[in-house]
């Protein structure tokens, strides 16, 4: 294990969370290889057929078959690295209480279970990602003419079952970076469309190239490249440079030589009082020491150039080293205790639900499958690939910049074990704290000024998120009005939608731009509102995104079992 060279703090810290930029390089290159086998099920699919020799009149039914293998298979790893995460976090909770000594939120021991049960795991399933595009591309070139399409078909489904592990697990890792992840997950559409607009330039000449071949085939080796790229930083930057340090240090003074009791004072006026300490044996300087953190467990470490004595105080200048390290910092351990779930958690909750389980149902079967002109398809997936980055990418800016006025919330420190500390959520809260001089030092701990930190010019209105709540509502209306077009075809609605490829394109577009932006605000709002409930929130979406997906590939084979002249409705 090495320090991160980012200098960051441990991933708990006050003002560090989701800061560490290595990290942050980690999740967003993450995202982009999560998405991968979700590019090549729905975006690559019309030259996929092609290349299988399949008829374009099947298009609808290739598509969703390939799509339902790969979300069919995702539930199992879904499921496995869910009930790995949360048995964790139960461990970090209720540990102490079941005798098992040392664990709680933040402390070395969680930070070790976490490391070896949570991110172990989810560094080996980010080489298997890699592994199973490697064995995607050998498929894709087997088989002559006509390819292999039940081989290609399993091994999307095992790209499935990867990304169902590894997906929770990157959620798990530190919901802090889950709008990082996010964005890279939405800057790879536009990544991979700038690729393929420039393949389509080389190879688009379908007299001179296999063109459909080709470009799927370039489409496999940029996944077999991004995942390669994600893997390697994500092992680097939770398997080896996951060392972190605190603020720099002010003063260290001994309090009791015999029981080898310690305080550490740091710049940011923060003290680690008590604290127990061990001297690495040396015959001279520099003089190595170990602290274990009062409350956490945390392990220090810092080197001086001269022996701690009884008394003495040691400010930076004396240290060798002036930051001391923290063991495991990288670690973001917590269980079910810190964060608060706010009843305002519902309208986040519900846009996740809404926006992951309802989006498969109809996209890109139904429409644009069945109401947009085929010749059309392929440019509605240029559209939305340059459309979906925006909604991440304002989030994350949002929480960059303005972190008040971000769907995230800010975090706001009231004082170690107060329960107001916390995420603000979608309600109003204070932007930062405020002490009560008075009380605090009478109670002898960090209290607040409520009345101060309820001010109007210190209040955040967070409850303007609740305006995304219409998400919900679009796409329910949306994927109502798709499938009545489709059963009456006389209708008004139908003759102004299916085959119209103005208003079919433009709505077509919107449903899937509020699935985008359902998962841009709706994560980032659930980590606000009830971070520790994240995780399941995914599951839940995920199962509803898988079933209603089938459903959707047995609708469009019923769909088109019936004869037009002799339609069911009429």
């Amino acid at each position: 294990m090495a320090r991160c060279p980012d200098g960051c703090k441990p991933a708990e810290a006050f003002g560090a969370r989701g800061k560490c930029q290595l990290l942050q390089s980690a999740y967003i290159l993450a995202g982009l290889a999560m998405m991968l086998n979700i590019r090549l099920a729905y975006s690559s699919a019309p030259y996929a057929l092609i290349r299988f020799k399949l008829p374009e009149n099947l298009f609808s039914v290739f598509v969703r078959r390939m799509a339902s293998a790969l979300e069919l298979w995702c539930l199992p790893g879904f499921i496995i690295a869910d009930i790995i995460e949360l048995a964790v976090k139960l461990v970090i909770k209720f540990g102490n209480d079941l005798g098992l000594s040392g664990y709680g939120d933040y402390t070395h021991k969680s930070r070790e279970l976490k490391f070896y049960a949570v991110i172990c795991l989810s560094i080996i399933a980010q080489w298997l990602n890699f592994l199973t595009y490697v064995i995607l591309l050998f498929v894709y070139l087997m088989g002559g003419d006509s390819g292999r399409l039940t081989t290609f078909y399993w091994t999307i489904a095992v790209s499935g079952f990867v990304f169902g592990i590894s997906n929770p697990l990157v959620f798990a890792a530190d919901y802090n970076y889950i709008p990082i992840y996010i964005v890279g997950e939405n800057c790879f559409p536009a990544l991979t469309s700038f690729i393929h607009y420039l393949s389509t330039l080389m190879f688009g000449n379908r007299r001179k190239y296999d063109s459909d071949f080709l470009l799927v085939y370039i489409d496999i080796s940029v996944a077999i490249l991004i995942s390669f790229v994600a893997a390697s930083v994500w092992t680097i930057a939770y398997g080896i440079w996951i060392v972190t340090n605190t603020a720099p240090i002010k003063t260290i003074t001994v309090t009791d030589a015999g029981k080898k009791k310690l305080t550490i004072e740091y710049e940011d006026g923060n003290k680690d009082e008590n604290a127990t300490y061990t001297e690495t044996p040396s015959t001279g300087p520099p003089y190595k020491y170990t602290v274990t953190h009062p409350k956490t467990n945390i392990t220090y470490t810092f080197t001086l150039s001269e022996q701690l004595n009884t008394g003495t105080p040691y400010s930076k200048k004396d240290a060798a080293t002036e930051l001391i390290t923290v063991t495991y910092g990288h670690i973001f351990a917590e269980g079910f205790s810190d964060t608060n779930a706010k009843p305002s958690m519902v309208s986040p909750f519900l846009i996740v639900l809404v926006g992951m389980g309802l989006v498969y149902a109809i996209y890109p079967g139904i429409a644009p499958g069945m109401i947009v002109p085929f010749y059309l398809v392929d440019k509605i997936e240029m559209v939305l690939l340059i459309a979906t980055i925006f909604p991440p990418v304002i989030v994350a800016l949002l929480q960059k910049d303005h972190p008040n006025w971000s769907p995230k919330t800010k975090y706001v420190w009231h004082g170690f074990g107060n329960a107001n500390t916390g995420f603000g959520g979608w309600l109003p809260y204070p932007a930062t704290h405020i002490k009560d001089q008075e009380q605090s030092t009478a109670q002898k701990k960090e209290v607040c000024d409520p009345a101060a930190e309820k001010a109007s010019n210190n209040t955040v209105y967070a409850w303007i998120w609740h305006f995304f709540d219409l998400v919900i509502l679009i796409m329910i209306i949306l994927a109502y009005l798709f499938i009545y077009s489709l059963h009456y075809r006389d209708s008004n609605i139908s003759r102004a939608i299916v085959n119209q490829p103005k208003m079919s394109t433009a709505l077509t577009i919107i449903f899937y731009m509020c699935h985008e932006t359902s998962l841009a605000v709706g994560f980032a709002g659930m980590v606000g509102n009830a971070a520790e409930y994240t995780v399941i929130a995914q599951m839940i979406g995920a199962f509803l995104m898988v079933f209603l997906a089938l459903y959707s590939e047995g609708y469009i084979i019923e769909y088109k079992s019936h004869d037009p002249a002799h339609w069911p409705t009429e």
